[in-house]
């Protein structure tokens, strides 16, 4: 089940998008985190290397480490969170509308608040200028509901908590006259335009649990219609045998009632004689005994099972002490409290317990089915009966049966031993177990309040607590979800998933822990967002039953930007001159640890004076060979109360948190298919065969190419030859000595040639020899050609080959001298003459003449 890459918008692009606020004009300031100004004196080299010195010594043993508070009074806050530091007036996904229960499971079952309003508002002025007011306020209400709705423990039905909202609005807004009376009216069209029934939640520790309920509920509404509907016809059809069977029975032929149904006529009758009279049916056809007492006890069974099913969705269960966050509601079965849930006997006993009236509500349904087809056979079905429990339960009945719910805090679970949860998954019994994961930090282990580090380690003891949830994927017959209260939806999902499946499910989710906690100042919607941002706590869910692979079973959908090691962030700055730009920087689990004071002696500030190359990003840290990594240093960005950026360094534990939680992404991304080792290794061997034999490939042709050029010159310099000897034996010697006695008084006008050669004989030594005449023409001394290609690619027009394949000028005029004087400049046989321009009117003819003087 990969994951579709963007699914889910990282908290640093929601915070990016928080301009977008309800803040009155004058409450807005600038969002961009800007840099300090540069030093305007150099550091002193001793200076300089004190400072490092402390800030290395830091890094390998955290001392001298904690960002404190700034001179604006604010503490040093993650950079690409700045703008979600202060959330008022900011929208979220929360408040969430949950849907009313129906003849079919909602879908979706979570929508946000804000879709809801804008829908309604839509369909009460559809016009874009209508209710323009009441539109331009809808983010006003949602900021009121949601402040009113954060950190409740309970759900409020949807159009009572709007109307509440909408009434002290338009009493903050008191806007008087028409334009008030005009709003009046267009919140009330509004409220009409909304769904009738429905809860909002706000985000609180409550809401794992209060959405698990919504789930439960949607589903059992289906199920008990379903087999309230399936259970009355079993019943009816039962009945219709009961009564037939009293039809046979000689106490049921009373003299009166037989002579009743004669009519008219049965008053001439004598009752008496009437019935001695008639034939009497034979005790065969009538049902036996055992028969009779299996369709009472079946017709009693089905209806006291669908009474039982009407009464709760569902067994809920917890452990003595464990707070679930959410209040007992009304009406509702109480949560049935384990008194000794370390030892897994007592949640086995009430498991059993509790589908033992499951299991004679489905056998009801099958011995029903079974008699009213008339197939129900006692040698066989009696002992399966007798024996029949929930190992026996088809898929639709697993599904139809009110689960069994167990909802735990996971960390004391993680403390009592998994032993019995892994006994639970191994056994196949479909419990559905909640565990809550309440800490806000980072895979912290417990230290008391100022106890500083043990000696000799680095930093706190950063003990992570077992990772449960990935645990639970090694028994591939669980339902796995691991999921946050930042994203409701597939919380949502993932429940009603895990509730629907025939199979134990677990289902880890990151919630705010109950009360006030110092260790978290941040937003608590902040924090979960941070956190699986981080991939300290990344969303995933594996469904045995989505597919038969793995991959198609495992599924990434939730995180942002599932295929990169984290998320990348741009980040609009102002730099140290007030112009605006841009910050590229990865969102890593140490910038998620810097959200929490008790970790911030784990960092320390580099002011700007002594920044240099040597300081490295974290996430590019993390991916540096380690001997290049031990030169340098790594920072995250963070912002201080004047929102001013600084460069922070983590101490070498926090490195190593983040280098863990990567090395346990990466392990989930491989699971889901995103990013395989085989296939990447695999990937890699044959981009490096296929490179391999293409270099062959090539190497085969250059030879060949070579071995056809030397065959080329051979045969083009025999023939060459050959046409020289012919050429020579051809020659009339006479005639050339004469010819060569009348070039030495050939006027000027004769070829150069000749002149030459009369020049050679006549004149005597030391004469100034004649300046050879430029031929106009262009021309190629096609015999020494070597086929090389050079003049055809440059111009095939004006060079073309002969049916030898050598080279010859086709049409002088087709090109330009520039493109004569560069093929001759290119031809390895220096066999290209490029005569005089053709053009006098070409560009740069002086510069190419003279290229061309030692062509000629």
């Amino acid at each position: 089940m990969k994951s579709a890459p963007g699914t889910a918008v990282p908290l640093a692009q929601q915070a990016a998008r928080a301009g977008a606020t309800i803040r009155r004009e004058d409450e807005v300031v600038e969002p961009r985190p800007h840099l300090p100004a540069a030093p305007e004196a150099a550091i002193g080299a001793d200076e300089l290397h004190a400072f490092w010195a402390a800030m290395h010594g830091f890094y390998r043993t955290a001392s001298g480490g904690g960002i404190g508070t700034t001179p604006a009074g604010a503490a040093l806050y993650p950079a690409a969170l700045a703008p979600l530091r202060d959330m008022t007036g900011l929208r979220y996904a929360y408040p969430v509308w949950v849907a009313e229960p129906g003849d079919t499971p909602p879908d979706p079952l979570v929508r946000p608040l804000s879709a809801l309003l804008e829908e309604a508002a839509a369909a009460h002025a559809p016009a874009a200028s209508k209710a323009r007011m009441l539109k331009d306020n809808l983010g006003r209400l949602e900021d009121r509901l949601r402040r009113q709705l954060d950190g409740s423990s309970a759900a409020h039905p949807l159009r009572p908590a709007v109307e509440a909202a909408a009434r002290a609005m338009l009493e903050e807004l008191a806007i008087p006259g028409e334009e008030g009376n005009a709003l009046e009216i267009d919140v009330a069209g509004l409220l009409e335009k909304l769904p009738a029934g429905g809860h909002l939640l706000g985000h609180s520790p409550a809401t794992p649990v209060l959405l698990l309920e919504a789930c439960l509920d949607a589903l059992h509404a289906v199920r008990q219609r379903t087999f309230r509907a399936e259970a009355a016809t079993l019943r009816a059809r039962l009945r219709d045998l009961l009564e037939v069977e009293e039809a046979k029975s000689p106490s049921e032929r009373r003299t009166e009632e037989l002579v009743s149904g004669l009519g008219e006529p049965g008053e001439l009758v004598d009752p008496e004689a009437y019935s001695r009279i008639l034939p009497r049916r034979s005790a065969s056809e009538t049902l036996s005994p055992g028969r009779l007492e299996r369709i009472r006890c079946a017709e009693a069974a089905l209806l006291a099972f669908a009474e039982e099913l009407g009464r709760s969705p569902g067994l809920r269960l917890r452990p003595e002490g464990v707070d679930v966050g959410a209040p007992e509601r009304e009406g509702a079965a109480p949560w049935v409290r384990l008194h000794d849930a370390g030892s897994g006997a007592e949640l086995t006993d009430v498991f059993e317990e509790h589908m033992a009236a499951m299991a004679r509500g489905f056998a009801a349904a099958r011995v029903a089915r079974l008699e009213i087809e008339g197939a129900y056979d006692e040698a066989i079905h009696d002992d399966y009966f007798a024996s029949f429990d929930w190992r026996h339960f088809t898929h639709d009945e697993l599904a139809l049966g009110a689960p069994v719910v167990l909802v735990d805090d996971e960390e004391r679970l993680a403390r009592a031993g998994l032993r019995d949860l892994s006994r639970l998954l191994r056994s196949g019994r479909p419990v559905k177990v909640l565990l809550l994961h309440r800490r806000p930090e980072p895979g912290a282990g417990e230290r008391a309040s100022g106890e500083g580090p043990d000696p000799g380690t680095n930093g706190p003891d950063f003990r992570t607590l077992p990772e449960i949830a990935h645990l639970a994927v090694a028994y591939p017959e669980a339902f796995v979800l691991q999921s946050s209260t930042a994203d409701p939806h597939h919380l949502a999902a993932g429940f009603r998933r895990g509730l629907e499946s025939p199979r134990p499910a677990v289902f880890r989710v990151w919630t705010p822990a109950p009360g006030p906690s110092a260790s978290a100042p941040a937003h608590p919607f902040v924090t979960a967002g941070a956190a699986r941002d981080s991939r300290d706590f990344p969303l995933f869910v594996f469904d045995p039953d989505a597919a038969e692979t793995w991959g198609g079973r495992f599924c990434l959908d939730g995180n942002p930007q599932p295929e990169q090691d984290w998320p990348r962030y741009t980040l609009e700055i102002l730099d140290e001159h007030g112009a605006a730009g841009t910050l590229a920087e990865a969102f890593t689990c140490a910038d998620f640890a810097a959200l929490h004071p008790r970790l911030h002696d784990q960092l320390r500030p580099a002011p700007r004076p002594f920044w240099n190359d040597a300081m490295v990003g974290l996430a590019d840290y993390l991916a540096l060979d380690p001997q290049v990594g031990a030169a340098k240093v790594p920072y995250i960005w963070m912002v201080d109360g004047e929102n001013t950026l600084q460069r922070v360094v983590p101490a070498h534990a926090l490195v190593l948190l983040s280098q863990e939680q990567l090395g346990r992404w990466r392990v989930l991304q491989e699971l889901g298919g995103v990013r395989n080792t085989h296939a990447e290794r695999a990937a890699k061997t044959a981009a490096a065969a296929a490179k391999q034999q293409a270099e062959r490939a090539m190497e085969a042709l250059r030879t060949e190419h070579a071995a056809e050029l030397e065959r080329v010159r051979r045969e083009t310099a025999g023939e060459a030859m050959a046409k020289l000897s012919r050429a020579l034996l051809d020659v009339d010697l006479d005639a050339m000595a004469a010819s060569v006695t009348r070039a030495a008084g050939a006027p000027p006008g004769a070829p150069a040639a000749g002149r030459a050669q009369a020049a050679t004989a006549a004149e005597p030594a030391g004469a100034v020899e004649e300046e050879p005449v430029v031929s106009d023409e262009p021309w190629i001394e096609t015999f020494r050609c070597t086929s090389c290609n050079e003049c055809t690619q440059l111009n095939p027009l004006l060079f073309q080959y002969n049916a030898d394949k050598l080279a010859f000028i086709a049409d002088p005029r087709a090109g330009t001298y520039a493109e004569l004087v560069a093929a001759a400049e290119k031809c390895p046989a220096r066999c290209i003459h490029p005569g005089k321009p053709l053009n006098p009117d070409e560009p740069n003819l002086e510069a190419l003449r003279k290229r061309a003087e030692k062509f000629q």
